[in-house]
């Protein structure tokens, strides 16, 4: 055993391994050597292995690790036999399937379609409706019709088309066009969800900062006890509704106000900041009408609801009136003597009589007749209020 084997050796050079590829201290610098003895490229060395900081050529078949300087700082990166690389700790992709007729381009947002070959199949996402949002990544690489390939959910995705686009805005998954993104967010009620920000704009060139977030407006409510709107800034805040129509619920208090809603079905009237008298109009209904000629000892329906109905009141009115009143499939009144007195003369000058209707309340249904009490054909009116 050499004493140089034990503490080294004072040279220039050493070299480890002789013939074929290897690895030499030239001077200080550590360089894979091939047979012929020319360098290849740097290494830099880690706690177990030696890696070149220049990109290698994509290899033949598997992956190449590789270092890199980025603003004076090492990264490792991976190249594998398809030129796909990645930058370990900062990219996360995901294996696909395209399961549509058409191929998907680099940098399209994909939405989840369902499962094959153990790995989710994905069709082109827009922000339009819930079938075809939420999107899962970007593609990060071109991805055939019916073939496997990678998306990006996390990571740096370079060389895409980000040209129309603003430099530093955020990325959303576009509402007008399939597999698109924009940096104009689009507005309510469609879909919202931001997929990251644009680094760099360029037509093939492009780089986005993916970093895929749920949607951002598909809320379906909160288990919170309460919920807060407004930047705590003065002026209305608005809580608004989309049928189609938009109806707006607005606040602009100048002092801490509390309003507390009823504990009871029904709707509430508002005007401007008081709550506005209730009228006829706004729960009761009113049954008027007029018949002629109805036969002697004859019903004749003056309404039939169904539901929770209450008869408020009313009066029948001819020269012999009587009434029959059936709430829930029950006669409850079958009145057919006058007992209210008798005002004024009918056209023909016989008595005019007016009967009243009393009060009465139903779960399910209720009916209400009118009776010719008189053995001649006589003409009525009525005037009957429910809600």
């Amino acid at each position: 055993m050499f004493f140089t084997d034990l503490i080294g050796i004072f040279a220039n050079s050493l070299q480890l391994g002789f013939g074929g590829a290897r690895v030499k201290s030239n001077g200080g610098a550590i360089e894979a050597r091939n047979a012929a003895d020319s360098a290849l490229a740097p290494v830099v060395a880690d706690s177990y292995r030696y890696l070149p900081i220049v990109q290698p050529a994509t290899p033949a078949s598997g992956i190449v690790e590789f270092a890199e300087l980025s603003n004076g700082l090492l990264r490792l990166k991976t190249i594998d036999s398809t030129g796909f690389i990645t930058v370990d700790g900062r990219d996360v992709t995901l294996i696909v399937r395209n399961t549509t007729a058409a191929t998907i381009n680099k940098g399209q947002p994909v939405y989840r379609t369902g499962a094959s070959g153990g790995v989710p199949t994905v069709g082109l996402a827009q922000a339009n409706a819930l079938t075809t949002a939420p999107a899962l990544g970007l593609a990060a690489e071109t991805i055939a019709a019916n073939g496997f390939g990678r998306i990006m959910i996390l990571g740096l995705l370079e060389g895409v088309n980000t040209l129309g686009m603003t430099e530093g805005g955020t990325a959303y998954l576009s509402s007008t066009t399939a597999g698109a993104l924009t940096t104009t967010k689009p507005s309510f009620p469609t879909l919202q969800q931001r997929l990251g920000s644009v680094v760099t704009v360029s037509n093939g060139m492009g780089r986005v900062q993916v970093r895929i977030q749920g949607l951002d407006n598909e809320e379906e409510g909160s288990i919170n006890p309460s919920w807060h709107i407004g930047n705590n800034t003065a002026g209305v805040k608005s809580l608004q509704y989309h049928n189609g129509f938009t109806q707006s619920l607005n606040a602009n208090p100048t002092a801490n106000r509390t309003n507390t809603l009823p504990n009871k079905d029904g709707t509430l009237a508002t005007l401007s900041d008081a709550i506005a008298p209730i009228t006829s109009s706004d729960f009761l209904t009113w049954h008027e009408g007029h018949v002629t000629a109805v036969a002697p000892t004859t019903y004749r329906t003056i309404f039939s609801l169904t539901g929770a109905v209450d008869l408020v009141g009313g009066a029948i009115y001819s020269a012999a009136p009587g009434f029959r009143l059936t709430i829930d499939g029950s006669q409850v009144i079958n009145r057919t003597v006058i007992s209210a007195g008798r005002v004024g003369t009918s056209g023909m000058g016989e008595p005019f009589g007016v009967i009243a209707i009393p009060p009465a309340r139903a779960a399910f249904t209720m009916i209400l007749e009118l009776y010719n009490t008189s053995g001649a054909i006589r003409d009525f009116g009525w005037k009957v209020v429910t809600r």
